[in-house]
């Protein structure tokens, strides 16, 4: 079996079905979706994906605020067989966020609201880029463009007469397949593209599982760059593989107003750069392979204290939120899935260019 995170998101959707995967606050609470539910909208966006002709390989920007729609998108677009290419919100020039779509050779990008004219300024000096995904109702789309939830209703009626065409696109993926291309900050030269495959991801989800142990009753506030590699390591991946939660910190919000209201929550873990470290990447994840088990149980030691500082702050704040959905809220009610007006543009069946 192909160890891949499409595969990781079935895995883990028939261990876990109803424990709650992502939590998002809406007004005032969080609302959770469970493994099952975030499983049928990553099917649903993802079979709309390729209803509008996402091929194996190509490339997709995704550039949003972390969210539910975020690891939805993401996933979605893995189960296609194409590439992500994350992007982070804080790019605000026209010709940073222009080299890495042209670069990367991104035939659709998704983006929120929030930052869909970063993409109209540039997307006359794209070639390649034919369809821009809205997560959020806006009112008017340009040609080029269209709502998620049109996407969705589209991948919907895909997997009612084709789902074993669905099945084998995300079925086909392969440990080697390239998953993200995620971009250095450019600060020296041209920002460099760095190509993950889905085993890169895996066997570091795997390692960071084997050191830290998470539980399928904890829940996680990350508050990490969603687009960034350790992010997605650590603040995604590596709690869906255990059966525990992830939240996000809500838009227009700081991470620091998040955490001092974490009673809206439970009891969370924040995952953020612990102090003993000296480079933004926590030392546990950069020991050698060859490094002994003494100096391994070591830094886990100093990593589960930091994190039990945290454990201690949250239980003052009140005991740990039970790990239903019916504790935490209806689930999502923003769905990807909700039918709406036909997409306004489809993609042309030519492939995106090759990386340079």
């Amino acid at each position: 079996m192909q160890r891949t995170l499409p595969r990781l998101l079935e895995t883990s959707a028939e261990r876990f079905p109803d424990n709650v995967l992502l939590l998002e606050k809406r007004a005032e609470r969080y609302e959770g979706t469970t493994y099952r539910e975030a499983r049928e909208r990553v099917h649903r966006f993802g079979a709309g994906l390729m209803d509008l002709g996402l091929q194996k390989g190509d490339r997709v920007a995704l550039l949003s605020e972390g969210r539910n729609d975020w690891v939805v998108a993401e996933l979605g677009i893995l189960c296609c067989g194409a590439v992500n290419v994350p992007i982070s919100v804080k790019i605000d020039e026209a010709s940073a966020l222009k080299f890495r779509l042209l670069h990367s050779g991104c035939r659709m990008a998704v983006v929120s609201r929030g930052q869909v004219e970063k993409i109209r300024a540039v997307r006359n000096d794209l070639p390649d880029l034919q369809l821009t995904i809205v997560l959020d109702p806006l009112e008017p789309l340009e040609p080029d463009e269209v709502w998620a939830g049109d996407v969705a209703a589209r991948g919907e009626r895909l997997l009612a007469g084709s789902r074993a065409a669905f099945d084998a696109r995300w079925q086909g993926i392969a440990e080697p397949d390239p998953a993200n291309i995620c971009y250095t900050s450019g600060t020296t030269a041209d920002p460099k593209g760095i190509v993950l495959t889905h085993r890169n991801y895996t066997a570091n989800i795997e390692q960071g599982v084997a050191t830290i142990h998470p539980q399928p009753d904890w829940v996680l506030l990350n508050v990490l760059p969603w687009d960034h590699a350790f992010g997605h390591t650590c603040g995604i991946y590596m709690m869906m593989m255990s059966g525990a939660a992830l939240a996000s910190v809500q838009a227009g919000r700081s991470a620091m107003e998040a955490a001092t209201s974490r009673r809206t929550v439970g009891g969370v873990s924040i995952l953020r750069r612990p102090l003993w470290c000296r480079s933004k990447t926590i030392q546990c994840w950069r020991l050698p392979i060859s490094a002994s088990p003494s100096r391994r149980r070591r830094c886990r030691s100093r990593w589960v204290a930091a994190a039990r500082t945290f454990s201690r702050a949250d239980r003052t704040a009140g005991s740990r939120m039970p790990h239903t959905p019916e504790s935490v809220g209806p689930s999502s009610s923003r769905s990807l899935s909700s039918s709406a007006r036909d997409a306004t543009a489809t993609s042309s069946s030519s492939s995106a260019r090759a990386m340079p």
